[in-house]
């Protein structure tokens, strides 16, 4: 950015010199399978994709993280007697 002329020498000292903190996660849990999933889907459906898109699916989230906290309390719970 200071080759680009958009930060001084201050800034990019600041910067530097700024602790590295992790980006927020949005996505934590399956959604970044079904994500994976529909973009291994894309190519059969419309080609090869190029250019930015924007997919709609039907996958309800909501349900998704229900259903992933009622396997993890499962396993939680009988997980070591059920191997």
């Amino acid at each position: 950015m200071q080759d680009q002329g958009m930060i001084g020498e201050k800034e990019l000292s600041v910067a530097m010199n700024a602790a590295p903190t992790r980006a927020a996660s949005y996505w934590n849990g399956s959604e970044n399978y079904v994500a994976d999933y529909i973009m291994d889907q894309l190519p059969d459906l419309i080609g090869e994709v190029r250019t930015d898109i924007v997919v709609q699916s039907t996958v309800d989230l909501t349900l998704q993280k229900l259903a992933e906290d009622s396997v993890r309390d499962l396993i939680k719970k009988d997980g070591k007697k059920l191997n």
